[in-house]
């Protein structure tokens, strides 16, 4: 997966309209063990990324990632963990820590949410009862908020729930939030 997201960091996002070359600025809502960090540190045209992931044991991973590409921790703390290159990854619910980001503060939101509880990442992470209305509604509307307008998001759903998580999308993302799906690819 890291090479996958490096290639779309380093896609001609000029001849797309999007942002400047070196200066994209990438929110990773569901950060996991950290190939979308890997590859924005690698990558041409990221030069901020953005990740929340709860898994407080992960920690340990995403600072190995910044090491192994000479980018050095800057700050370390319970909420956070910030780098030299002005990268952070929040160890805390997107839906409870996007609150801290600004409106329209990034160019590009990338992720892959967790599915369901099909797999336990964590005990610590949160337990849903409800996961549209807890994780899914929270997601895309506070995503959609922090994007800037005209920009993208680029949701990685691998359907482990019988194809409830792609339909509720299709039926329901545009009532929930501004955003339409331009493109599905799969």
């Amino acid at each position: 997966m890291p090479s996958y997201a490096k290639a779309i960091y380093d896609f001609d996002y000029n001849n797309a309209v999007m942002h400047e070359e070196g200066n994209l600025t990438v929110l990773d809502p569901c950060a996991g063990w950290g190939d979308r960090f890997l590859a924005s540190l690698v990558s041409r045209n990221v030069v901020k990324y953005i990740g929340f992931d709860p898994n407080y044991l992960l920690r340990r991973g995403y600072i190995d990632i910044a090491m192994s590409c000479g980018v050095e921790v800057k700050e370390i703390c319970d909420e956070y963990i910030l780098f030299e290159n002005d990268s952070i990854i929040y160890t805390k619910p997107f839906e409870i820590g996007s609150k801290e980001i600004k409106n329209e503060s990034v160019d590009f939101v990338f992720t892959s949410p967790p599915f369901f509880d099909y797999e336990i990442y964590s005990e610590t992470n949160p337990k849903y009862k409800n996961w549209f209305e807890e994780f899914y509604i929270p997601f895309f509307v506070e995503s959609v908020r922090i994007c800037k307008r005209e920009k993208y998001l680029a949701i990685y759903l691998d359907d482990t729930s019988s194809g409830r998580i792609t339909s509720w999308i299709r039926q329901n993302i545009e009532t929930i939030c501004p955003v339409t799906i331009n493109k599905q690819i799969g």
